[in-house]
């Protein structure tokens, strides 16, 4: 090698730049998205159409008192899920809060259950989907009612699409699908009530309307599920956190659309 000539390898590898941890985007999610996330995981249609009933079999037409009873149950719930979440933001929710504040094996158990619910529902409801739309397209236009099976399938993808996409897409479609529903029961509600016409009283927030003879106490109702907007915890933007406001806010509308 001739003097004053730089050698081609020095033998040394170059220095790669540490890359910065992955993590989930912050501040992805606001307010409303937090809000309406919330509204559409507790489902007040499907509330309405299934839990409501359930319930009226033993309130009858103290069914309205029962729900605001609930609401205040859920209230407490909400409460505590927002305070767990503003001390602890984390996407694992349950997982994180039964971890810290009792013991991390019960947080795994508690977290792979809720996670076994979510699948559970998921199929639930996507049955429900294919159920429901062939039912209804048989009644007006006398498609084939077998047919339920691709309309399943149909929702399935399209819900697996939405969350390939991003958490701003499947918020964005979160909010639309979301108000409408909400537009749908007020004024499925609105009409009941103007239907009712004299019939409407106050009455029926007390015990007297129960169906249930052999219960003495007053009639209960399941909570809504308040504990929605867990897994968006993560991408809430600090430092103020629209997640405790957003829980309480859904859990205060949810009972009275499904009431009403």
């Amino acid at each position: 090698m001739a003097s004053g000539e730089v050698p081609a390898h020095s033998g040394l590898a170059p220095a790669t730049e540490a890359r910065p941890p992955a993590e989930l985007r912050r501040g992805v999610v606001g307010f409303g998205g937090v809000l309406f996330q919330s509204i559409t995981f507790m489902a007040p249609a499907i509330a309405t159409a299934f839990s409501i009933p359930i319930g009226m079999a033993f309130g009858g037409g103290a069914t309205v008192l029962a729900v605001i009873l609930a609401l205040i149950a859920s209230l407490f719930v909400a409460s505590s899920i927002g305070q767990l979440a503003k001390h602890m933001p984390s996407a694992g929710s349950f997982y994180t809060y039964v971890s810290n504040g009792i013991h991390p094996g019960l947080g795994f158990l508690v977290g792979w259950a809720f996670e076994l619910a979510l699948l559970v529902g998921g199929a639930f409801l996507a049955t429900q989907i294919g159920i429901i739309v062939s039912g209804t397209l048989n009644s007006e236009f006398g498609t084939p009612a077998s047919l339920w099976w691709v309309w399943m399938v149909l929702g399935t993808v399209l819900v697996f699409t939405l969350g390939y996409l991003g958490i701003r897409a499947s918020t964005r479609a979160g909010v639309l699908l979301g108000a409408f529903e909400i537009l749908v029961i007020l004024a499925l509600a609105i009409t009941l009530i103007a239907k009712a016409g004299s019939h409407n009283t106050l009455s029926v927030l007390s015990t007297q309307f129960a169906n249930n003879p052999k219960y003495r106490g007053s009639p209960g109702s399941t909570p809504p599920r308040s504990s929605a907007s867990w897994h968006s915890s993560a991408s809430k933007r600090p430092p103020r956190s629209p997640k405790k406001r957003a829980t309480r806010a859904a859990t205060c509308g949810s009972p009275f659309c499904s009431a009403a």
